[in-house]
């Protein structure tokens, strides 16, 4: 998937992402898109790119992107999923714009890794 794997970078990858739909999301608007089982799946350093994206351009990650399902959701929707399962918004085809919110949630003692974007952004206690 060109995105989402992994932008949250953790000392554990023990974090839950959620994705809250503000209005329909449907294939035609960009749906989240997961690939299912991926979180159990030890995937190669070599899969992704510099920017931890899953790379397109390698067959076998080609072959598991194909098996992707889109996730239609309505408002007020949510989606919990492990940070490890391979996920990105489809694209928007509809010329509306889709919105929504992504939350990750992470133990107190699970600190994110120096120098990532994890670490750039300061984690909201509750």
């Amino acid at each position: 998937m060109a995105s989402g794997y992994p932008l949250l970078v953790f000392e554990r990858d023990d974090l839950i992402s959620a994705r809250l739909a503000l209005g329909s999301e449907r294939a035609s608007n960009g749906a989240i898109q997961f690939i299912p089982r991926s979180h159990r799946m030890d995937l190669d350093r070599g899969c992704f790119n510099e920017a931890l994206f899953f790379r397109e351009d390698i067959p076998e990650n080609r072959a598991l992107i194909d098996t992707g399902i889109d996730v239609e959701l309505e408002a007020g929707d949510a989606v919990f999923f492990h940070c490890n399962t391979l996920h990105r918004a489809g694209r928007n085809l509809s010329g509306q714009v889709k919105l929504s919110l992504n939350f990750a949630w992470h133990g107190a003692d699970n600190h994110p890794v120096w120098g990532t974007r994890s670490a750039s952004i300061p984690s909201v206690e509750i």
